[in-house]
């Protein structure tokens, strides 16, 4: 047959000879020898053991012969682990582990534990039924001090008060303190009066003490305090919280004499937002003695990192209060607090609170809820949890006739200070606003607390009803709940509070609301 393109080639038995051999078993086995030899050349020489001395009765012919089978043996040993390492799949290592609940070890590696300062702390009784009177601090006082609080209508003296001021004015070297206090249990006072009166023997000028708090509201009510402490002392203060520019804020701080630049106060209080542009500006901290974190559970961010590179870290003494402080662990560890000490009252319900939860069918049945809990002698904080919720409900309020106003973080700060201005007037019977805007805020004038929506966790429901009954007047915290929502009763087991259950329809009125 030709060589066309369509040809067939035959079987053809000396053809089928002239093919490649397949690879045989001797070829892998030399493959396996050289890689055995380049092994045994890597691996470290084994230490020479010391020779026996050579008898008659030991040929040495016959010592040859037996180290010649050694190599031999060793060789085939190699040989055949290479030939199961071609042939077998590698097995696994004895000591590997599979974690078959991923989760589980995530949840297990993430769960973190408070630092051991937090496992013995100074408990605070948080009676406030008998308290003592004011004279019982006198003999720590200075008199300006003593003066400055009676004119200030100070006569009794809360449980915080009475555990941490002498603690703080006490001689010997500094120490942090973490306080957990209820709101309206007299912080303010007990970390204003100790520096007052620490730093009134200042030679010169210089920023020595820094309150930092949340909000610009709460920084205004510490401020206002301050400067009532301070009368008659040469010490001054500023607030720095974002009601004027940059520029004019540190033009105050800071007073040029003879080319040298001095600062004008003793006492910053200060937002974190404002506090970062002005540690960037060059504020100068190096004199820095008090460092006080106002509702420190909150207050986590780049600033705190960014003041200590601006301090002197052995000069400085941290001072950390919050009603929830003890609740979160991760945060306390990454304080760097110096030889900490921990003072808690616990998450006790406050006396004067009552707790009380009303529950819902419907969506549109809350805002006829809050018109009927609005009385005319009624202060109340009903909080949500947007801004565009309060914004809402502020509206539709105010179309069914009720005296209310909208504090938002959409509010230039003005129209927040006249808000709360008219409520303590009495011009106005409710504040709608959020968690962010109203945390701090003291508002003696404040009776009720109603949780339009419930809150998100245990803590900002203690910072809410912590608007009212402060002090340990009488207040009362109204939630309101749907049908079917558990998470309340949770909340409140784990809070150790009881509540009262109230029944909607009691509560209803037959008018209808304007959408």
């Amino acid at each position: 047959m030709g060589d066309g393109l369509f040809d067939i080639p035959r079987y053809e038995p000396e053809r089928i000879e002239k093919l490649p051999e397949k690879k045989s078993r001797n070829s892998f086995l030399e493959k396996a020898k050289e890689r055995a030899a380049k092994r045994r050349l890597q691996e470290p020489l084994p230490e020479k053991e010391p020779e026996k001395r050579k008898t008659k009765a030991e040929p040495v012919n016959d010592i040859k012969t037996e180290v010649e089978n050694l190599s031999i043996n060793r060789d085939e040993e190699d040989i055949k682990t290479e030939i199961i390492e071609e042939n077998h799949e590698p097995e696994e290592p004895e000591d590997f582990k599979i974690f078959d609940n991923i989760q589980a070890q995530k949840k297990k590696r993430l769960a973190a534990s408070f630092p051991r300062w937090c496992e013995n702390p100074e408990v605070i009784d948080g009676d406030f039924t008998n308290l003592p009177p004011l004279e019982e601090l006198h003999e720590f006082l200075d008199e300006t001090i003593y003066k400055n609080l009676e004119a200030m209508n100070f006569t009794t003296v809360f449980p915080v008060q009475r555990a941490i001021i002498p603690e703080l004015l006490k001689r010997g070297p500094p120490r942090d303190l973490a306080v957990q206090a209820p709101t309206g249990s007299g912080k303010t006072i007990t970390f204003l009066v100790p520096i007052v009166q620490k730093l009134m023997q200042r030679a010169i000028p210089a920023i020595r003490a820094l309150i930092v708090l949340p909000t610009r509201e709460l920084a205004k009510q510490v401020y206002d305090v301050m400067l009532e402490l301070i009368k008659d002392t040469k010490l001054t203060g500023m607030i720095i919280g974002g009601a004027t520019s940059l520029e004019q804020e540190c033009n105050k701080l800071i007073q040029t004499i003879g080319g040298k630049k001095y600062a004008t106060c003793d006492i910053i209080i200060a937002t974190p937002g404002r506090l970062m542009d002005h540690l960037d500006s060059g504020m100068d901290l190096t004199r820095l003695r008090y460092l006080v974190v106002d509702e420190a559970d909150r207050m986590r961010g780049a600033w705190l990192e960014k003041l200590e590179q601006k301090t002197n870290r052995a000069l400085v003494q941290k001072l950390l209060f919050s009603a929830t402080l003890a609740s979160d662990p991760q945060f306390l560890s990454s304080l760097k607090l110096r030889f900490p000490k921990l003072y808690t009252s616990g998450w006790t319900q406050p006396a004067g609170l009552t707790e009380e939860m009303i529950r819902y069918g419907r969506l549109d049945e809350k805002p006829r809820i809050i018109r009927s809990l609005i009385k005319e002698d009624t202060r109340a904080l009903i909080f949500v949890n947007s801004n565009e919720s309060a914004v809402a409900l502020d509206k539709l309020l105010k179309k069914s006739g009720m005296r209310s106003e909208s504090i938002a973080g959409a509010l230039e700060n003005w129209q927040r200070t006249n808000a709360i201005k008219k409520f303590k007037k009495g011009k106005i019977s409710a504040i709608i606003c959020t968690d962010v805007v109203a945390r701090g805020l003291d508002l003696d004038c404040c009776n009720t607390v109603i949780n339009y929506d419930v809150a998100l966790s245990a803590a900002t429901h203690v910072h809410r009803s912590g608007r009212t009954a402060r002090a340990g007047s009488a207040g009362v915290c109204i939630t309101l709940c749907q049908l079917k929502h558990k998470p309340y009763f949770f909340m409140m087991k784990e809070l150790g509070r009881t509540f009262i259950q109230r029944s909607s329809k009691l509560e209803l009125k037959e008018e209808p609301m304007e959408e």
